[in-house]
């Protein structure tokens, strides 16, 4: 009984991690696509078995039952080797299988004249399409062919009176949802991101913050230990900032903040680099470089700041150092920044505006 407990308890969790997924994340779409694709298909399969079971010699269709049973077995196997590596262009063409299918197992397994029928079966596909297609392209293509499978079950199966209105009101509806699910996506990953951004960034200065540091920096720490790279660590502080508040004024102090921070920003030439407000005056970055051109980088800067924003000055401490694959993150990440907080702190008590750069261990 306690190994079923923790079995169960186990399972659970493992469901808990499929379903919170985090939709602006492609690697894991793609995953989680591919387990509901999975799930389709075998529901699709107990449906065929359905309709073989319904279905009669004597429509002559039941020779359709076997090749659309082989066929749901054929795209179950497809969707779940296949759906977590593939591409938007191969995932459209698993909902037009999909949408052709659907339409095939309602003519097959019920007959003629369910034009509704075939229309409801082919919505529950368009609402994976709406949510997983990777571009709103694909969204319309799907949303267009699977109202033409609509029509087409309407020329094949006609046998009500009202078919033709079937068609078009099953058509409307399938296109609508596929619209509506897909903006009520988009809809909430752009809510995701703002509040994503919103966690790494800083307001004042749109630079990241601390936590922003952590993942960017991480990022960046990795990309350069694979590379066998060097990366300079670059602690920036204003000097006497408290006088610029306390002579000229709070929003004045505020928008020297958000000047420097866009030269600092300014001298990034990397993709890779990070620019940090770690808070009140203090910034960091994390930044490529070659051998011995961490001091240069960081005194063109200081002298940039000294020109442009006089009579503000900043100091800088530096610590250039070569990132391993082993290091551990973010941990190491804060060591570096404290050997550069503590060359920053020998630029302080050598009389401010200087560059110094922290002596290897």
């Amino acid at each position: 009984m306690e190994k079923l407990r923790v079995v169960v308890v186990a399972q659970s969790r493992r469901l808990a991690r499929v379903w919170h997924t985090d939709f602006t994340d492609p690697i894991e779409m793609r995953r989680l696509r591919a387990r509901v694709m999975a799930a389709a298909a075998l529901l699709g399969l107990v449906s065929t078995l359905g309709g073989a079971v319904a279905a009669r010699p004597a429509t002559g269709s039941f020779w359709a039952v076997p090749a659309a049973i082989v066929t749901y077995l054929l795209c179950l196997i497809g969707w779940t080797r296949r759906g977590a590596r593939a591409g938007d262009t191969e995932f459209l063409l698993m909902i037009l299988v999909s949408h052709v299918f659907g339409m095939v197992s309602v003519l097959v397994g019920i007959g003629r004249g369910q034009v509704s029928v075939t229309a409801l079966s082919l919505v529950s596909v368009a609402l994976m399409g709406g949510v997983f297609c990777g571009r709103r392209s694909d969204v319309v293509v799907q949303a267009l062919f699977g109202s033409a499978m609509i029509a087409l079950s309407g020329v094949l199966g006609a046998g009500g009176p009202h078919w033709p209105q079937e068609v078009s009101t099953g058509a409307f509806d399938l296109i609508a949802v596929s619209a509506v699910v897909r903006l009520l996506r988009d809809m909430a990953v752009a809510a995701v991101e703002r509040a994503k951004h919103g966690e790494v960034t800083d307001p004042l200065t749109g630079l990241a913050n601390r936590r922003g540091l952590e993942q960017q920096g991480a990022r960046s720490w990795s990309t350069r230990a694979r590379e066998r790279a060097p990366l300079a660590v670059l602690v920036i502080d204003v000097d006497h900032f408290k006088r610029v508040n306390d002579s000229q004024g709070h929003a004045a102090g505020d928008e020297i903040l958000r000047r420097l921070a866009d030269l600092i920003a300014a001298n990034m030439r990397h993709e890779d680099d990070v620019t940090v407000r770690l808070g009140g005056e203090e910034f960091f970055v994390l930044c490529a470089v070659t051998p011995g051109e961490a001091v240069h980088i960081a005194e063109r800067l200081r002298e940039q700041v000294e020109a442009e924003l006089a009579p503000v000055t900043i100091s800088i401490g530096v610590h250039e150092m070569l990132p391993g694959a082993d290091d551990p993150l973010p941990d190491s990440l804060w060591t570096a920044v404290d050997v550069a907080d503590r060359a920053l702190y020998v630029a302080k008590n050598g009389g401010r505006n200087r560059v110094v750069l922290a002596l290897p261990a």
